[in-house]
């Protein structure tokens, strides 16, 4: 084997072998990198869980604003189905219930106080307008009480 070809044989083995230590070392940094890392996230989380248990209202308002939505979801649940109910009532009471539109519809912020006025067909095709007040699940139609005009200038105006 001629000198040449020793010399390149030699030096291919020694980049080969210089590859690998900077592989090596590249590795080993990656690993302290990560090992450096995984420690700053475990301090993080130590320090933030130190800062909770000196802090236990933290989280007060947050949970204090969700349930205040959930009770808002609720009166206007409740409102909705009050609405619906007084509606429903007013239907049952007509001759053409398909010819019944409402025209303003009004509820206090619970429910429990109702205002309606609503267009529908008489009995000779015409349309007259009613009113209807439900306070607290008991409906009051315009045409059928006759303190009917007090409750309404009293809730609804």
């Amino acid at each position: 084997m001629t000198l040449f070809k020793r010399l390149a044989i030699v030096g291919a083995t020694l980049l080969f072998v210089l590859l690998i230590v900077l592989a090596t070392v590249e590795i080993r940094k990656d690993r302290a990198a990560n090992t450096a890392y995984e420690a700053a996230e475990q301090r993080a989380a130590e320090a933030q869980a130190k800062w909770r248990a000196e802090h236990p209202d933290w989280n007060k308002g947050a949970i204090e604003a969700a349930e205040k939505r959930r009770l808002d979801e609720i009166a206007e649940k409740k409102k909705q189905e009050s609405i619906f109910g007084t509606v429903r009532f007013v239907k049952d009471q007509m001759r053409d219930p398909d010819s019944y539109q409402t025209i303003n519809v009004a509820a206090n912020a619970d429910g429990s106080i109702v205002c309606l006025e609503y267009r529908a067909k008489n009995g000779f095709g015409g349309f007259n307008v009613g009113r209807a007040i439900n306070i607290k699940d008991k409906v009051a139609l315009s045409e059928s009480y006759s303190g009917f005009n007090k409750l309404w200038k009293r809730h609804c105006n």
